[in-house]
């Protein structure tokens, strides 16, 4: 058996590479969850033997169990977030070459210390689901061209507690115009605001942003920002938009409240 794992420095320490943090950080994420699962991810072999495969990427194992979960391990999530970003990238660049434009939105609801992260998900994933359905939105898509959507959720931790929000492109078959992207700005806001309020939640109106993204890597980025690779780089430290699960995790080799929160 080939051991893979990737022993933590001291705390408050800085590990050499990236990829070496990752591996570190899946092993203090198995103990702190005591997930099996999540501890067999790259520990444990699936068959008599392991292999190293190189290539442009650099090298890799085979042959070692992965639990391929994007929200608790971060070796998992940054190769998906990866291959989920080359994905929506080609999309956007195609789209774009074709005419289109892509634009930004995040969609998000007030919330406060005491509210409960389950629940705030949740209400942010079904106001989302249910904006999307009815002639309302068939007329919101009509009007502005919209021809796609791209979404997803990303949590972070902050002064007010969890915070969900979603990151969505919207591909639109023309550029709009100034004029024309604030008309939709509002359409949305006020679709979005409505689906909230319906849900017992409300909406700031400063909250809601829309912007063009400049390419299709912006736009990649912009969905996939909540992947290991990217939160991980920040490091842990605290920011106006919170924390990610990422950042708590970090912050968890030094603060106890990182690591039950995480």
């Amino acid at each position: 058996m080939i051991d893979t794992q990737t022993e933590l420095p001291p705390k408050g320490g800085y590990r050499d590479t990236a990829t070496q943090e990752r591996h570190a950080l899946r092993t203090l994420a198995g103990a702190t969850l005591d997930n099996a699962r999540l501890q067999a991810c790259g520990q444990k072999p699936t068959g008599p033997a392991v292999e190293i495969w190189g290539g442009d990427g650099g090298a890799h194992f085979r042959g070692l169990e992965t639990c391929g979960s994007i929200w608790t391990c971060p070796v998992c999530s940054h190769k998906i977030s990866n291959r989920r970003a080359s994905e929506v990238q080609e999309l956007a660049d195609a789209h774009e070459k074709a005419g289109g434009s892509v634009y930004m939105a995040t969609f998000t609801l007030r919330h406060h210390k005491f509210n409960k992260c389950r629940s705030l998900r949740d209400t942010v994933a079904t106001a989302w689901q249910k904006m999307q359905a009815g002639e309302p939105w068939k007329r919101i898509k009509g009007k502005y061209g919209i021809a796609h959507t791209v979404r997803a959720l990303e949590v972070t931790h902050g002064a007010n507690g969890w915070h969900p929000h979603i990151h969505v492109l919207l591909l639109t078959k023309d550029e709009l115009d100034p004029a024309e992207t604030e008309e939709m700005r509002l359409d949305l806001y006020e679709r979005w605001a409505k689906k909230i309020e319906a849900l017992g939640g409300s909406v700031a109106v400063g909250a809601f942003d829309l912007r063009k993204a400049s390419t299709g890597a912006e736009a990649a980025a912009y969905v996939a920002k909540w992947g290991a690779g990217h939160e991980i780089a920040k490091g842990a430290q605290k920011d106006a938009a919170g924390r990610s699960v990422w950042n708590l995790l970090k912050a968890s080799e030094y603060d106890e409240e990182a690591a039950r929160l995480f």
